[in-house]
């Protein structure tokens, strides 16, 4: 990713440390980064990237998962990067299906799960 979120944490320098890419290990959690606030309460980033440029509507695809877990964990944030093959501009939104964000928020379901016995 274009910066990291150490970086976000320079002067906490403790918290920068303990930052860890979650998703490499277990993409089960609904999210990809564990990161901290300057509080040193847990952050739970869910990145979304894009080579297009910066519009003024936030489009992004997410799994049902991720979806449950934005709506349980307090402290979910998705980190919308723009243009990462070369400015990369990151917009950060803190809680992004809480009740006061929900009436600007359009969901709209893109997929299905099959399964199939194939005996």
């Amino acid at each position: 990713m274009c910066i990291r979120d150490r970086d976000r944490l320079t002067n906490f320098p403790e918290l920068a440390r303990k930052v860890k890419q979650v998703s490499l290990n277990d993409d089960s959690l609904g999210y990809d980064v564990r990161s901290y606030n300057e509080d040193g309460t847990e952050r739970f980033i869910e990145v979304k990237s894009t080579a297009l440029q910066k519009s003024e509507k936030l489009e992004f695809y997410l799994s049902d998962n991720e979806l449950q877990k934005a709506k349980e964990l307090s402290n979910y944030w998705i980190y919308r990067v723009f243009d990462v093959e070369d400015f990369c501009e990151i917009v950060m939104i803190e809680n992004p299906f809480s009740p006061k964000k929900l009436e600007k928020i359009d969901i709209k379901p893109t997929n299905y799960f099959v399964q199939i016995k194939t005996n």
